[in-house]
């Protein structure tokens, strides 16, 4: 009769134990949910960004040569793009001559102006180049993606190439007093030479270099068609600048600051751990909305008691380590990855984080 009393007592107390584990394993995952979520924020709406460029011919003209193709690695001022010369070399011809007739109505030698215009000309289209890559690299430097390094690196290379032009500037001054006072201020002859420098000009722009390194993307055109002044004819994606652009939730950003380190899974690189910091959080987000003028504003309608968590950008700067930097030929642009923000010298919920970014590349092997 005992035995028979006992049997369903003890089955009784094995699910009242089992209930037990599970409610306080419930209580620890919540607990950990609640303080990770703002001591050791995480998120796997992560993706590497760069810059897509746009190449846009100065010049108009038939496609000479592509020596590149889809996906192709370039690296700074590679040849992208040939466009036929011939008809450019000619206006440089006619512009040469006209400069001679020019000087021999004045009686002076017109040679060395030619040859100083060329090397004036070419110091002004590299400084042109120094100064597009270093203006993409000084608005990265503004908004804190970019070290500080690589924009007084750009600076440096801009600040070369004015020395250079300054250089050019005063020799063709120097060569130009060798025309003689009435040479000189000739309108004949400044007219011819600045009709030479235009066709020097325009002779160089016909080889279109990559900016930067990185590789090429969409290819619009392909040898023999007409490329137009102004219009794209292939994207570059550029290697020179990224950044990982993290959606985190609003709860998520109460204790991140600047300078905050992270670690980074990138899904391109199962098993394997970088390290970055914190380097701007986004002062808004967009809604989707849109207000016509005169019209009044409109709540947002939600459902249930729980409403869709809002994300903001957080841009993180990976840290140059020597893993990094040999990574960086395998970076493809929107990479997805996973982030994991250390807010603060939290031993323990440090330790479950380092462990869970770790767990969740070793995912990564799985798909």
């Amino acid at each position: 009769m005992n035995d028979q009393n006992s049997e369903p007592k003890s089955g009784a107390n094995d699910a009242h134990r089992t209930t037990r584990i599970f409610l306080i394993i419930l209580a620890v995952v919540l607990v950990w949910y609640v303080f990770a979520d703002r001591l050791t924020p995480y998120t796997a709406a992560a993706r590497l960004q760069g810059y897509v460029i746009p190449i846009v011919p100065d010049v108009s003209g038939y496609i000479e040569d592509i020596p590149v193709r889809k996906y192709y690695r370039a690296e700074a001022g590679d040849k992208l793009l040939q466009i036929e010369t011939r008809r450019f070399e000619l206006a440089l011809r006619q512009a040469e001559a006209a400069l001679e007739v020019a000087g021999q109505e004045v009686g002076a030698g017109t040679e060395a102006v030619s040859t100083a215009a060329a090397k004036l000309t070419q110091a002004r289209v590299e400084l042109d180049e120094a100064r597009t890559q270093a203006t993409r690299l000084f608005s990265l430097e503004e908004k804190g993606i970019v070290p500080r390094a690589q924009g007084d690196q750009a600076r440096a290379l801009v600040a070369s190439r004015e020395a250079k032009v300054t250089a050019a500037e005063a020799e063709q001054a120097r060569v130009k007093k060798t025309l003689g006072a009435e040479g000189e201020n000739n309108p004949r002859v400044q007219l011819a030479l600045a009709r030479l420098e235009e066709a020097q000009l325009n002779l160089a722009r016909t080889t279109v270099g990559a900016p930067g390194q990185g590789y090429v993307g969409s290819l619009y055109l392909d040898e023999g068609a007409f490329a137009p002044a102004g219009q794209p004819v292939m994207t570059f994606i550029s290697l020179d600048e990224y950044w990982i652009d993290a959606y985190l939730t609003e709860n998520n950003l109460g204790r991140i600051d600047i300078g905050d380190e992270v670690d980074i899974a990138f899904d391109l690189f199962p098993g394997r751990i970088f390290q970055g910091k914190v380097k701007k959080i986004a002062p808004g987000v967009s809604t989707g909305k849109k207000t016509d003028l005169g019209s009044l504003s409109a709540a947002d309608k939600t459902s249930g008691w729980l409403r869709s968590p809002q994300r903001y950008s957080v841009i993180i700067e990976t840290t140059r380590t020597e893993e990094m930097i040999a990574a960086e030929p395998a970076l493809k642009l929107n990479s997805q990855a996973d982030v994991v923000v250390y807010t603060g010298d939290h031993w323990l919920w440090n330790s479950l984080a380092w462990l869970w970014i770790r767990f969740v590349s070793l995912l990564s092997f799985l798909y």
